[in-house]
């Protein structure tokens, strides 16, 4: 009988273009969110102007989808670990598609939050997929940069959908803008039959050829035979509790991981609604405007890479507290007036440490946790940091109604970022999944 650790046979393979057509999915279905998620920073100028809202009511409206992903991520995420993530995906990706198109054709401000309340319930579902399935498969080796650069997609869908809305705004108004975001509903097909499902999936319901096949995919050195016997280590029941996150001295090291993604998700979606508006307010023209938000999404991609390397060549603790620390700065800065190559520049370093530094955050979380309960782990960590996200662009909205200098809301959203250092700085490490792995080895 030959037992196959299946976790150490994934650990010790080699990128291949298996490897490759798993990132390729998950970055296009995460670039296509982000695009989703994004846009309304690119149409809430031209919203408001149209339908005549107040920094408030806008702000509210721009809640309204972080409401709906936190709601996915805490209702529909888990339903992963029990259903599989193949299914919960798909419905997920469907659902938000369509919405994308209601919140187009939309009338007025009460369909348009219908529609993108409930293109967040999609999405929240969704997003932990992709992060677990990308950790569930990828080389030891390679893990954090492969994570954090397929999250990055996030922020090149956020750079198309500030591109688009440059050329677009101007010539055909904003409804085209969003338009564009149905367009992922004709590559359900091809995900159905390219994505597997996890290994935990295969092995809890006794598909043992399935797993042996996506195994000698992930490493071509194992050679299956009639005797292989899997080990993984999951619980006899499909039902993973929430509790469980607070269990084998957790229950600190969790509450820290939801604070800081409290105050991660607060600076990422209060930047990514408010920004084009803040440049407007202090004298930029549209386009001008627009353009930070595309600068601030290229800071996101450069982020993650430079969060990935430095997770893989120091330690997560350690980039995540640089890139926090890094935005914390950037940000104060752009209270000053400046010029716009130098503003620019200052847009991109705090998207490297807020966008950059979720997505490096979001790998730690998902190897912080036992596999058994990844999806639920990061669901319910995103779920609560989304809270975060629902409040910022209501509160950053308020500060605009109140006539408060710009620079008040760049100033409270850098004190977020020291607030996200000193969490990371709190976690308990040495009661993580990856250290008790890394001591096992």
């Amino acid at each position: 009988m030959n037992k196959i650790n299946v976790t150490q046979l994934i650990d010790d393979g080699v990128f291949n273009k298996h490897h490759g057509w798993i990132m390729f999915w998950c970055f296009f279905i995460m670039f296509a969110e982000g695009y989703d998620i994004v846009v309304i920073g690119t149409v809430i100028p031209v919203i408001m102007e149209q339908w005549q809202l107040s920094p408030v009511i806008a702000g509210t409206l721009a809640s309204y989808l972080i409401i709906g992903m936190a709601i996915g991520t805490f209702i529909i995420s888990p339903l992963s670990d029990k259903y599989g993530r193949l299914k919960i995906t798909i419905a997920g990706m469907f659902l938000f598609s369509i919405c994308m198109l209601g919140a187009a054709l939309s009338e007025g401000p009460t369909s348009f939050g219908i529609y993108r309340f409930l293109s967040g319930l999609g999405i929240g579902g969704v997003m932990p997929n992709l992060i677990s399935w990308v950790s569930d498969y990828s080389p030891k080796y390679r893990r954090n940069r492969m994570i954090a650069v397929q999250q990055s997609s996030y922020s090149a869908g956020g750079m198309l959908a500030a591109g688009a809305a440059m050329l677009i705004i101007p010539d055909y108004g904003w409804r085209p803008v969003l338009m564009i975001g149905v367009f992922p509903i004709l590559c359900l097909p091809f995900l159905y039959k390219m994505l597997p499902e996890s290994p935990t999936y295969y092995f809890r319901r006794g598909q043992f050829d399935k797993l042996s096949a996506i195994l000698q995919k992930m490493n071509p050195t194992y050679k299956p035979s009639a005797n292989d016997e899997f080990e993984l280590a999951v619980p006899k029941s499909a039902k993973i509790p929430v509790a469980r996150l607070f269990q084998e001295h957790r229950a600190f090291s969790t509450l820290m991981i939801w604070g800081v993604l409290f105050c991660s998700m607060f600076m990422v979606y209060g930047m990514s609604t408010w920004l084009p508006k803040l440049m407007r307010g202090v004298g930029y023209d549209m386009g001008s405007s627009i353009m930070t938000l595309m600068t601030l999404s290229l800071g996101g991609i450069i982020g993650a890479y430079v969060g990935g390397l430095l997770s893989d060549k120091w330690s997560p603790k350690k980039a995540l507290i640089t890139l926090y620390g890094t935005a914390a700065v950037a940000i104060a800065l752009m209270s000053f007036q400046m010029n716009i190559v130098l503003l620019n520049f200052v847009v991109m370093v705090s998207g490297m440490g807020t966008l950059g530094a979720q997505y490096t955050f979001n790998a730690y979380v998902s190897q912080f946790y036992s596999p058994d309960m990844k999806s639920t782990a990061v669901g319910w960590s995103l779920g609560v940091g989304r809270i975060g996200g629902t409040f910022s662009p209501a509160i950053l909205g308020w500060f605009l109604a109140l006539q408060m200098p710009f620079y008040s809301n760049f100033l409270f959203i850098s004190v977020v970022g020291l607030m996200a250092v000193m969490g990371i700085r709190l976690i308990q490490e040495k009661y993580s999944f990856r250290r008790a792995t890394s001591a096992g080895n």
